[in-house]
């Protein structure tokens, strides 16, 4: 009888077994369990050198953020201006999406370029090369800017308008400034390897005449809309484009004010009688769009809010310029 039993436990016993996932369990930590346990020196080793790496990668980010940095006050010449170029306008530029991001940056580009020769040019550094790189770059970013209105919609020709209007302004008084510089050089000792800005002076003249063409035809595009979608005064595409023209007119006459409060101790009076005049000529035209506006006048609104949006971005910039040149008893004769 016991004999029986016990046949019948072993029996039992065979026929138990693990399951496949339990074999496999048990396989992995067996090897786990074989594997040498790792020299303390290679976890030395290992510790110091991830450290290291990280501590690298870190020294290199922050190096790599203050030569972008320093390369945006460089200038044609400087160590970092290619960086300028190559790294933190390419990137700028990518993140401009769309086609009105894409013009917004376009204009940038090139007044970023009248800048740079402005700051050369005051400071008797302008070489040949770089006035004839800064014309260049300056062209092809006053073309890449047609391009880019060009691309906009019907639905986006205020932001176009906009857009030219401020790109006419910054020439306009960049121009005026180049001239003055230009003027103030004459009057002095040349120094060699200096070059003139007749060249870029022209080329500036050139693309003005392009924003102008480019103007008409944005104020074509905005009577078809206009023509096509008709409705009511308060609907149609002029009056809105008008109402959006003055708050624009509006933010640009307040930043000269804040300027004329912060640099008008450092000016002379007779630029400073000359900027009271312009800005009384900016809010008249202010004045004037509002009552025709009023009147439901749209267009003439329209025209009368850019005209004083123009006169305001055109003093920015004079006083800036101003501001920076005064060192160099460069006056231009606000």
């Amino acid at each position: 009888m016991e004999d029986k039993k016990f046949e019948q436990f072993i029996a039992t016993t065979r026929s138990l077994g693990l399951e496949p996932v339990e074999r496999a369990s048990l396989r992995l930590a067996l090897v786990e369990k074989m594997q040498p346990p790792r020299p303390y020196f290679q976890f030395i080793y290992w510790s110091y050198f991830s450290r290291l790496s990280t501590v690298a990668v870190a020294f290199l980010v922050v190096i790599s953020a203050g030569a972008s940095l320093a390369a945006e006050g460089s200038l044609p010449g400087d160590l970092f201006y290619p960086m300028k170029l190559v790294v933190n306008e390419k990137i700028r530029g990518a993140l401009a999406t769309t086609p009105e991001a894409r013009a917004t940056w376009s204009a940038s580009v090139a007044v970023r370029r009248l800048d740079e020769a402005e700051t050369l040019a005051s400071r008797s550094e302008l070489t040949p090369g770089a006035e004839a790189q800064l014309r260049a770059s300056f062209h092809q970013a006053a073309s890449d800017l047609q391009t880019n209105l060009a691309a906009l919609p019907p639905e986006k020709t205020f932001a176009a308008g906009n857009i030219n209007n401020n790109f006419k302004s910054a020439l306009k008084a960049h121009g005026r400034i180049l001239t003055n510089i230009n003027q103030n050089r004459q009057n002095k000792p040349r120094v060699i390897g200096d070059d003139d800005l007749a060249g870029l002076i022209a080329g500036v003249k050139q693309e003005q005449d392009v924003v102008d063409r480019d103007e008409i035809a944005v104020i074509k595009r905005s009577k078809s809309k206009e023509s096509k979608e008709g409705g009511e005064r308060n609907d149609q595409p002029t009056f809105r484009a008008a109402t959006g023209a003055r708050m624009v007119a509006q933010e640009k006459i307040a930043e000269v004010e804040r300027l004329l409060d912060g640099q008008k101790s450092g000016l002379s009076s007779e630029n400073n009688k000359k900027l009271d005049q312009r800005l009384h000529s900016v809010l008249e035209q202010l004045t004037a769009g509002q009552a025709s506006l009023v009147n439901g006048q749209s267009e003439e609104a329209l025209n009368a809010f850019q005209t004083a949006s123009g006169l305001a971005e055109e003093t920015n910039i004079l006083i800036k310029a101003q501001e920076k040149l005064k060192d160099k008893d460069i006056d231009l004769g606000l």
